[in-house]
């Protein structure tokens, strides 16, 4: 479940299991939950990738609690100056 970079988890996270991609939802949500490490263009690409994802695991397993989880987190981060 491991990728060596976050795009070649972007661009292959797609070719595993429906399992694989059920626990990386998981992963990604406890990523936001201590994301203030992140700087905000990574942010914002990491919660693109992360809505697709709950998109993606809700059409397959229904609206689960981590699906709902995610929605709630992934909000855009402004530049601040």
């Amino acid at each position: 479940m491991t990728f060596e970079s976050f795009q070649q988890e972007i661009d292959h996270l797609w070719e595993r299991s429906e399992e694989a991609k059920l626990l990386k939802l998981y992963d990604k949500v406890s990523n936001l939950l201590d994301g203030s490490w992140m700087k905000t263009p990574k942010w914002n690409a990491y919660i693109v990738h992360t809505l697709k994802l709950a998109e993606h695991v809700q059409s397959r397993w229904g609206i689960l609690n981590i699906v709902r989880i995610a929605h709630t987190l992934c909000i855009p981060r402004q530049e601040t100056a």
